[in-house]
């Protein structure tokens, strides 16, 4: 039995063995994830592994183009590296918890830095922390995580 939709509607209702409908066009919300990484490689292979993932990947190599982008687009979670230039990872950690035009997002760090810079940024409420080199599958679940229970 076919619903009483539109042809391009989501659901079928169907008569075939399941009271449940089925879905024709699904619309995949992939999690959109601001990435800040200065090196060149990582962040381009990174940013393909999580892109095949399922999320969508903007990717800046410092501070402050990061602080551009957060002001100007919407993001639902922030890979940063603690080591990154024109403006530190912890004073951009400082800085988003600090600006109310930026809304508060789950941050998961992915970083090369020193265990206690890492505990230092984990005062700024980061919701996970990957020392480098990562797997890409263990940074995807974290920002997953982060986006749904963050």
């Amino acid at each position: 039995m076919k619903s009483q939709w539109a042809s391009d509607a989501l659901f079928d209702l169907t008569d075939q063995g399941s009271s449940l409908p089925r879905l024709h066009n699904p619309v995949v919300m992939r999690e959109r994830v601001l990435m800040v990484e200065d090196d060149e490689a990582l962040r381009t292979g990174m940013a393909e592994h999580l892109d095949a993932r399922g999320f969508d990947v903007t990717c800046v190599a410092d501070g402050l183009t990061a602080l551009e982008q957060l002001l100007f687009a919407d993001f639902d979670v922030i890979l940063l590296d603690l080591g990154i230039p024109r403006m530190s990872g912890q004073k951009l950690l400082h800085e988003l918890r600090r600006e109310r035009e930026i809304p508060r997002l789950p941050i998961v760090l992915l970083t090369g830095s020193d265990i206690q810079d890492a505990e230092r940024a984990a005062r700024h409420g980061v919701f996970a922390v990957h020392r480098k080199p990562a797997k890409a599958r263990h940074i995807a679940q974290s920002l997953r995580s982060a986006v749904y229970y963050g």
